[in-house]
């Protein structure tokens, strides 16, 4: 069975890179359900062996101290080898992307969940449903379409959602353990026609469609086929099967499997994979070295997508071959040094406790730890949002005719020109720009009006990058508009273009060198908060 897990592991590793070693494999969605399966095969078989009579408690936290370390250490490297990527490259890449890009954004419910769930596996299925929104809050569950601002972009090991989905199963494991094959067999129809209820569709195929593939309750299907492969592992036990059967249903299954995985409907797989699981782990229980291999299958899992995006962005080797080398290097390094010294401590205390609740200490520990976790992020927020107001312009009306704000940076707009009781600013070809970050998001209200000097002139204004007018007449005009864009916290650019200017085609005024394109006589920035109405006047 160890190799076969192994290969279920290879095979989302080659299902996440880029395919450039042409290697055939599982299908992605097929191997992670194959995992469920098996996972609740050997849950059925520990329960009914070595935590048979022991408390529920006991069982949780083996669980979950088998699945932590590892997870832990890749969280640390992960965060080692974005700190140094930052660091060497100047840039934010993965894996800090979405955390520096809004963190000083996020509401501190936002920030808790996200932080915690990161640590401690806890919630991140149900994140995959999640987003952000603007305003830093986490939005509800989102089964049609993705949000803009997904809550799994801030998921450190993108792939731990089936940790979350692992971790459900483990809290009902013990009541399913002790139900009859009738039970399961039902329970795993009724997950199923739930699935069809809410019209998700491809059923028991490779398709990942929103709840359909990272929703427990409608994955629960597969981990009752591996507790009903335990079922009939049990009867194997009861009657001497010859070697030469096992191996022969072993070899025929596992063939027929690959074939049908690769089918456009792999439920056929699946019945597949539930039936030759038990002769499988009948040749196989004894073998040391098929043992040995297994154990890698978790920490290559876990620590893949490290080794992806490494290569990914230091190399241009392609991520498919060099990616199974170096992840089966780091995965040896962190069953040697985590899993193994880590695994024999957590069977010391399984066989030893028979508490049915946690120590104090433990429980004082995990509140340490956990306002430790809730607090790191919450400080580098609050710095990056202590930073953003030292270079954010006050949400107070702006008059350019008048003066600008200290932190506004005005580019090809002349100081201000005064006669006869008049005010005005040549705005300069090519063109002029306001660039401005705001403390918070508030749309702008921009105000302009302008004469042209050249006859003939243009003025492409835009936004952010997007074009709101192309403003033209002929001769000696003038041009007044009125916008109101919304404005984000960070980089607001407010651009004009011009076609024409002092000195481009024709020296229009001689006795000026200026590249004079326009006279601005309004150019105002007034902010309003839909929330609160419009906001206050700039203090002269």
């Amino acid at each position: 069975m160890g190799v076969l897990r192994l290969l279920l592991a290879l095979s989302v590793l080659i299902g996440h890179s880029d395919h450039s070693g042409g290697l055939v494999a599982f299908d992605t969605t097929v191997a992670v359900r194959a995992f469920y399966m098996i996972s609740g095969f050997y849950m059925a078989l520990v329960l009914s062996t070595k935590y048979q009579g022991k408390p529920y408690y006991v069982f949780i936290r083996s669980r979950y101290l088998r699945l932590f370390p590892a997870y832990f250490a890749t969280i640390m490297l992960t965060c080692l080898y974005g700190w140094a990527v930052y660091h060497i490259r100047g840039t934010v890449e993965w894996p800090f992307q979405a955390w520096l890009r809004t963190l000083k954004d996020l509401e501190f419910g936002t920030l808790a969940t996200l932080a915690l769930s990161n640590v401690f596996i806890l919630g991140q299925d149900l994140l995959s449903f999640c987003g952000v929104t603007a305003s830093g809050a986490l939005s509800g569950l989102l089964p049609k379409g993705a949000p803009a601002n997904p809550a799994g972009a801030y998921m450190l090991i993108p792939q731990a959602w089936t940790l979350g989905i692992e971790l459900c199963f483990y809290l009902v494991a013990p009541f399913l353990a002790r139900r009859s094959a009738m039970f399961l067999g039902g329970l795993a129809l009724v997950s199923l026609g739930c699935r069809l209820y809410f019209d998700f569709p491809s059923p028991l195929d490779g398709a990942a469609n929103a709840f359909g593939y990272r929703f427990f309750p409608f994955e629960l299907t597969f981990f009752c086929l591996g507790m009903l492969a335990y079922k009939g592992y049990a009867l194997l036990k009861r009657h001497s099967v010859p070697q030469w059967l096992g191996v022969s249903m072993v070899l025929a299954g596992g063939a027929t499997f690959a074939w049908a995985q690769a089918r456009p409907q792999a439920w056929p797989a699946y019945m597949l994979l539930a039936v030759t699981v038990p002769f499988l782990f009948l040749v196989s229980k004894e073998w040391k070295l098929d043992r040995m291999v297994g154990e890698l299958s978790y920490p290559v899992y876990i620590i893949h997508m490290l080794a992806l995006k490494a290569l990914e962005q230091f190399t241009s080797w392609g991520t498919e071959l060099p990616s199974i080398a170096v992840t089966l290097l780091l995965s040896a390094l962190l069953l040697l040094l985590v899993d193994r010294p880590l695994d024999r401590w957590r069977e010391t205390l399984t066989r030893s406790d028979l508490r049915r609740l946690p120590r104090g200490r433990w429980l004082s520990a995990a509140a340490v730890a956990f306002s430790l976790v809730v607090a790191v992020p919450w400080y580098l927020g609050a710095g990056l949002q202590a930073k953003h107001l030292e270079r954010s312009i006050p949400l107070e009306a702006v008059d350019l005719m008048r003066g600008q704000p200290e932190r506004m940076v005005v580019e090809g707009l002349d100081p201000a020109e005064h006669s006869a009781g008049a005010t005005w600013r040549w705005g300069l070809g090519p063109k002029t720009e306001l660039l401005f970050s705001l403390p918070s998001n508030a749309n702008i209200v921009l105000t302009l009006e302008y004469t042209q000097l050249p006859a003939e002139q243009n003025v492409i204004v835009s936004f952010n990058g997007q074009v709101l007018e192309t403003l033209q007449c002929e001769g000696t005009c003038s041009v007044y508009r009125q916008y109101t864009l919304p404005g984000g916290r960070e980089d607001n650019v407010i651009r004009f273009e011009y076609g024409e200017w002092n000195g481009l085609a024709a020296q229009i005024l001689p006795e000026d060198s200026r590249p004079l394109a326009v006279s601005f006589t309004k150019l105002s920035l007034d902010f309003y908060d839909p929330r609160k109405g419009a906001l206050p006047a700039r203090k002269n």
